[in-house]
């Protein structure tokens, strides 16, 4: 069925296209841009901007084997313009991917892509101890269930060497040597350490890329860099990619991170080298929700309640910022709704970049946009996805740039932004009006049918 978006601002970072258009789509596809264009289906848009869905390279998807899953983290992705998430980072996530896409099939609110995470295929061979190295002996084994993730259409690997510091660099470089036989795949890493170690990890990823010929993702570099490291994080990043490697990164609006209490991230070791005092995380979940962490309730959740999520108060937003301005980062959120709740930034990402930080004066308008469009298509290799032209997947978000503004706080978390109007995935509303419709549009996409 045709549709028609009526008289909107269209605007195509790809292209440069910035103009008042009609814009008209049909099989699941954009057909047309022009004046006066008509369809069974016609919504007038005028004063509102028409772009591309956001994809978001970094989330973290909704964890169940239920056969009545309902996608809570797309719910929010959907609210705030993303029509593309990219999930199973930072080594985290399900293990069995092929039942995981397989069960996702026809479920989906957004289109999913999903990562193999390293660090979940070490803890199911049993590795509990996140220090203990993995054998080499042990890598053949881990490899053959990577294999079957990439199998079933992953579009490539993620390690968290934070989470498991046991995993080497050079444990990464050997696995990821199984990604030559995979065209256009991709590998993320969380990095191992953060403040002026993230350098050393960014050099580490670097080694991956060089050694395999892989494209590099390092993951949330505000919340490694921040901390009066920035400027030095992203010179690396350049002489990384002056070297040949095509490594990007990605990075949150954000001045505080968020991961579970049992990580190593929450070591008292770690925090002091941080500088942050217990009165700086908040537990966001849990028996403790809502309340500023003492050593004690720490170590509480630490040993009875690992899960639980904080959020830690430490990043200095004017590095943040830095990163975002800066052509080789990506906009992502590393969002994933646990219990439901989480950080704000699983549904205010997009809209506080796009929005708020543009209106200020700290952000370009038209680079940021690329940056959650076609930057991250094209580095991921999303054909079709991440722009607005005859034949590309209509995959659109519509919303007021005036008015456009992220609301979720770290007490309500998942609160809608305001100002997203309409959002189509395949063509197909997966919000209307500023409404979720539940319309299960999303397509689960697979790296070897692209």
């Amino acid at each position: 069925m045709r549709t028609v978006l009526k008289n909107g601002r269209v605007i195509d970072p790809s292209s440069g296209l910035d103009e008042v258009l009609d814009l008209a789509m049909e099989d699941h596809r954009v057909v047309e841009l022009g004046k006066g264009l008509a369809a069974h289906t016609e919504v007038d848009v005028s004063g509102l901007s028409v772009t591309p869905g956001f994809i978001d390279v970094h989330t973290h998807e909704d964890e169940s084997y239920d056969e009545a899953i309902y996608p809570h983290t797309q719910r929010q992705m959907a609210l705030m313009g993303v029509t593309t998430m990219v999930a199973g980072n930072c080594g985290l996530g399900v293990r069995d991917i092929p039942r995981y896409l397989n069960l996702m099939e026809g479920k989906c609110l957004v289109n999913l892509a999903m990562l193999v995470p390293y660090n979940s295929l070490r803890r199911y061979l049993g590795y509990k101890s996140p220090y203990e190295p993995t054998p080499p002996g042990e890598f053949a084994r881990l490899r053959g269930l990577m294999a079957q993730g990439l199998k079933a259409g992953a579009f490539g690997f993620s390690f968290g060497p934070e989470y498991d510091p046991g995993i080497t660099d050079d444990e990464m470089v050997d696995q990821c040597s199984a990604l030559r036989d995979h065209p256009g795949s991709m590998v993320a890493v969380h990095y191992r350490l953060d403040g002026e170690l993230v350098l050393d990890s960014i050099v580490a990823v670097g080694r991956i890329g060089a050694a395999n010929g892989v494209t590099c993702q390092f993951s949330h570099i505000g919340s490694g860099a921040a901390f009066g490291w920035m400027s030095q994080a992203l010179d690396v990043l350049e002489k990384t990619r002056q070297q040949g490697v095509n490594i990007l990164a990605d990075c949150y609006p954000y001045d505080a991170w968020c991961t579970y209490a049992g990580s190593t991230c929450y070591e008292e070791q770690n925090l002091e080298r941080m500088g942050l005092g217990h009165d700086r995380l908040l537990a966001v979940s849990g028996k403790y929700r809502g309340q500023r962490m003492t050593r004690e309730t720490l170590a509480d959740l630490r040993e009875h309640d690992p899960e639980v999520r904080i959020v830690g108060f430490g990043l200095n937003e004017h590095e943040v910022l830095d990163a975002l301005r800066h052509p080789l980062v990506m906009v992502a959120s590393d969002g994933g709704v646990r219990d439901d709740t989480g950080h704000p930034r699983v549904t205010g990402t997009f809209p506080k970049a796009l929005g708020r930080y543009v209106r200020a004066g700290m952000l370009d308008f038209h680079e940021t946009l690329r940056k959650m469009t076609c930057g991250p298509a094209d580095h991921v290799g999303l054909r079709g996805k991440g722009r607005i032209t005859p034949g590309s997947d209509a995959d659109i978000c519509v919303f007021d740039p005036d008015s456009l503004e992220d609301r979720a706080t770290f007490s309500e978390p998942l609160l809608a932004p305001a100002g997203i109007h309409h959002v189509l995935v395949d063509g197909r509303f997966a919000v209307r009006e500023g409404r979720i419709t539940e319309e299960r549009a999303g397509r689960v996409l697979r790296l070897a049918a692209r």
